[in-house]
């Protein structure tokens, strides 16, 4: 506490707080090429901390567009969807009375995602017991790309070895031909 007395007159005493902002602020289970990965249908933990400064100071997380405060610390878990990949999480640590947040850092969300896969079409595929076909099951939007398995008959015996694929980083073809 500081004061300030003259010697002349009696005076009130006023407090005076040094504000000494914080001095390090993260987001936990960042990449270096600045993501937070996660899967996308599961437990999703998204958490800031900040360290240093005097008092104690707040940490406003913001995910989604929804913002989560905390002291020294903030976390949200979710269960993220496909429309959340590539969104910006934003912390920021500093003081909600003063409405000063001097450190900031950001990060983008980065899932694995699961495989949209085309249906056969039709859906019951028929031909003649000696004539060959090629049947196709593609799989796009995953990350990584999908494997894909072929299972023949009740038993889902795995036929997968007498198939071609193909994939790139967005989606996976696999012909099986009979």
């Amino acid at each position: 506490m500081y004061q300030c007395i003259d010697d002349k007159v009696q005076s009130d005493t006023q407090e005076l707080i040094v504000i000494v902002g914080p001095t390090y602020i993260s987001i936990e289970n960042v990449t270096p090429d600045n993501r937070i990965s996660g899967i996308e249908g599961h437990d999703m933990t998204i958490r800031c901390t900040a360290t240093g400064g005097q008092p104690s100071h707040d940490i406003k997380l913001v995910i989604l567009g929804y913002t989560y405060l905390g002291k020294q610390s903030a976390q949200h878990t979710f269960k993220p969807v496909r429309s959340n990949d590539s969104s910006n999480v934003t912390c920021l640590a500093g003081y909600e009375e003063i409405n000063s947040y001097p450190l900031s850092t950001s990060s983008n969300i980065h899932l694995m995602l699961k495989p949209i896969i085309t249906p056969f079409s039709p859906d019951t595929l028929r031909t003649e017991e000696t004539k060959y076909f090629d049947v196709s099951c593609q799989s796009t939007g995953s990350r990584p790309a999908a494997l894909i398995s072929w299972l023949l008959g009740q038993e889902g015996t795995n036929v997968t070895s007498n198939s071609t694929s193909q994939s790139n980083q967005e989606s996976s073809t696999d012909i099986y031909i009979l």
